[in-house]
Order: C-alpha cells, then structure tokens, then sequence
C-alpha cells in the first residue's frame, strides 16, 4: 500500500474477483482522531473524504457531535444523497471491512495520519434516512467477526487489544455474575417455577391478590433486597433487585409489580428520605410481606403531572395535617396498609410547593374506589384514593417541607429499572410459551418451530 506498510497499519487485500462489489453508493465510515481532535467521514465510492474538520469534543461526546456534524454538512443536502438507490440493507460486518479497507488504500489518508490513532467511532448507512451503528454493536452482534476480517485486512495488534478489552467489559458487565447474583436469580426462578407460575393464569383471571406467595417471598428476603441490615433488609445492589424482578415477573405478571411498586415506589422514597421513626413504623413491617405499601402521584385531571397536584394538605397549628383530594390509578391500592402520597402545601410555589406524607391505612376520611378491571396484571389490585379531611399527625411530612417534587421524581428515576426488569420477564415468558407451543404444534408434516415463517 502506498505509503505505508503493513507493519505500521493495515494492508488492504483486494476483493475476491468473484465476489459482488459493493453496491451501496451511500455508505459511510466515522473516525475519529484523538490526537487532534480529528473527524473525518468517509464514503464507500472513492473513498475521498467528504468532510475534514478540527472540532474539539467531548471524550463522552464524540459520536453525537460527529453525527451532528455530518448532518449538517452540504454534501448531503445536494443531489447525490436526496434518493438513493434502494438496496438490501447490507451484513454491518462487512460493510464495516469494505469501508475499512478502501479508506486504508486511500493515499492521502495514510500518509497523513499513518501513525495516528484513529479510531473507528461505526458505520452510517443509508435506507430510508441515515441511520449510525456504533462500532461495539457491530462486534458484539455479529458472531465471527474477526474471522470476517482476516480475510480482508490484516489489523495493527492495537486494534484487536481494543476489540479483546471491549469483548471482556461487555461480557463481564451484561452476562457474568457475581456467586451472590446466580444464587439469587436460582432462588427466584425455582420459586417463580414452582410457586407463581402454575397459578398465574388463576391470578389474573379471577383478580386474585396472592396473598400466600408474597408471605412466603417476605420470608425469603425478596421484599427486602435494597434495604440495610439495619432495618430487616438483605442490603443486596440494584442489579440484585433487577435480577430478582425479571424472575418474578417472568413466573407472574402481577406479583412482580406489586413487590415492584412495594419495594421502589414505597420503601424506595422511605430510605432515603425518612426519619429514624418513619422507618422504624414503615420499612421493616413492610419487607415480611404481611404488609405492602403504595405510591399515590396520578390524579383523575392530572394524571402523573407531580408539579400540577390538586390533592391539598393543610397545616393545622403546625400540630397536624388536614388532607383532602383524591388519587387515581393506584397500584397496590386496595391491599396496601400505608401509601406514599404528594399533596400541594403552598399554590403559590407551583412544584416547589408540593410535599409528600406517609399516609397509614385505614385512616378516618379515607375512602377507596372501584377496583379498575385491566386488560391484564389484574392480581395486583388498581383503585383511586380518595381523601376527605384526613387528619394526619405532623410526623406524616415525608422530607422536607416543599420537597414533594423532588421526592416523586427521584422515586420514579429508580423505580423505572423495575419497571424495564418486569418487561424483561414477561417477554421472556412470552418467547418460552411461542417456543414450547410451536416444537409441539404440527403442520405439513413437521413441528411448525421448523418452517421458515417461524423457525427456531
């Protein structure tokens, strides 16, 4: 290669003189260069730079401000990039080592940059618009990869470094587990297996709050997994609980969002923002699963609009709190013993005047609506709260005075990696039940698993 040699960079072999050339006349290949803050893109025809810029970025900033940059650039405002033609959306692995080895034959580029380091930020493609795909997806989705490339190109060692630290980050961050982890996801599995899953249907058809399987997951110390010691807790991290939510709701639907909403929208704002009495009251009598709580923001003109609460609370000579409005949609609401509940304190601070009470139940003034009848989840109960001049002691303020806002956002912030873990699980679910019906069901002589609409 002129210029170069393989020992300082890459060398680019020649294509197979069988094999198609690239047809994608829109295909590019983002760089960047750390040493000069160096962007550069780089097209699949001809492989001339269309775009050479000194911009300095953030190390975190690179690919967006690159994608940013190229979008705004003339060259795809002008005629050549309006219509492409259609084609087959290309294998990203190869299209990757196309883009890579006519940009590493490209004179002016290795000789300017021969001992840079220049590093692959991913490939822009175009279908119907300009989509980016990060280089680790490419490498991480697409099995072989290397085997792809020895074919094409022979790679400086810094680069497969690069590729062998990025494989061991990705491993060791979405699929090892700690003993401690395994030892849970076992737990919460065989109990989903033997415990939730063969009454799940039960559950949701008959609206059926099951009672008997949350004690028993109280017993085990699943009610309790982010809670201190201190407190009756298992003090286990938020992959633990993640972990713990995905086997639960993959057995049953509803018993994972009623420990969800228990565990992060109840206890979650109580850890971190109760008193020593509040916790003592509120926490451990309600990881045993003898007592869930619940967490009431949504309101029937609001809806989870935590600055625009018409729920009100009153103080009444800084000795007590008179509570009137009414909640909609909450989760846990009938067989809850205490909710977590945001009220304005002072109209004219807008979201800054909201604050949050610890609200037992039953309370005097309290009343409950219907239960809602839902498309599914229906085991874990759905109602509006609705208060009437419910006297609550002064102890109740949850926080700070005005802090509601903040309480109900930060809460939610939490609550949403519960929220993903149960989705997991129900869609796991989902696949097992499509892949053990289609290896019985048969058609045209075979498991339907084998025909091509479907296959396995």
């Amino acid at each position: 290669m002129p210029g170069s040699s393989s020992d300082d960079w890459v060398s680019a072999h020649r294509f197979d003189p069988g094999e198609p050339p690239p047809n994608l006349s829109l295909c590019y290949l983002c760089v960047s260069c750390s040493e000069n803050n160096y962007i550069g893109v780089y097209s699949n025809t001809g492989c001339s730079p269309i775009l050479h810029q000194n911009t300095r970025f953030r190390p975190m900033g690179g690919v967006s401000q690159t994608l940013s940059t190229i979008h705004s650039h003339p060259s795809f405002s002008r005629g050549q990039t309006s219509q492409p033609p259609r084609t087959p959306r290309p294998n990203p692995a190869l299209l990757l080592l196309r883009c890579l080895a006519q940009k590493m034959s490209h004179q002016s580029l290795t000789t300017s940059h021969r001992e840079r380091n220049l590093t692959i930020l991913g490939i822009l493609y175009h279908e119907q618009n300009f989509l980016f795909t990060p280089l680790f997806e490419v490498l991480a989705s697409t099995p072989g990869i290397f085997s792809q490339i020895s074919h094409h190109l022979v790679i400086k060692k810094n680069l497969l470094q690069c590729h062998k630290q990025m494989k061991t980050r990705f491993s060791s961050s979405l699929i090892s587990l700690s003993d401690t982890h395994k030892m849970l996801q076992k737990t919460c599995r065989d109990f989903a297996e033997a415990e939730l899953k063969p009454i799940a249907s039960k559950i949701d058809k008959e609206h059926l709050y099951p009672k008997e399987q949350i004690s028993k997951m109280g017993k085990l110390g699943l009610l309790s997994i982010e809670v201190p010691e201190a407190l009756g807790g298992v003090e286990l991290d938020s992959l633990a609980y993640a972990i713990a939510m995905e086997e639960i709701s993959r057995g049953c639907a509803s018993t994972g969002v009623i420990m969800s909403v228990n565990s992060s929208l109840f206890l979650g704002p109580l850890l971190k923002f109760g008193s020593s009495s509040q916790k003592q009251q509120f926490v451990q009598p309600f990881t045993t699963g003898e007592r869930i709580g619940c967490f009431a923001l949504s309101e029937p003109g609001n809806g989870s609009d935590a600055g625009a609460a018409s729920t009100t609370a009153h103080s009444i000579n800084g000795e007590s709190w008179i509570l009137n409005g009414t909640k909609a949609w909450i989760t846990n609401g009938y067989e809850a013993e205490a909710a977590i509940v945001f009220a304005t304190t002072d109209k004219s601070k807008m979201h800054k005047g909201i604050s949050a009470f610890v609200v037992p139940k039953p309370l005097k003034g309290l009343a409950l609506g219907k239960k809602e009848d839902k498309l599914g989840i229906r085991g874990s109960s759905t109602c509006s709260l609705i208060f009437e001049d419910c006297v609550l002691s002064k102890d109740s303020l949850l926080g700070e005075l005005g802090m509601g806002f903040k309480i109900a956002m930060m809460t939610l912030d939490a609550g949403r990696i519960g929220i993903a873990s149960q989705a997991l699980g129900i869609g796991q679910a989902a696949l097992d039940c499509a892949v053990e019906y289609s290896s019985k069901r048969n058609a045209f002589g075979a498991p339907i698993f084998k025909l091509q609409a479907i296959q396995v």
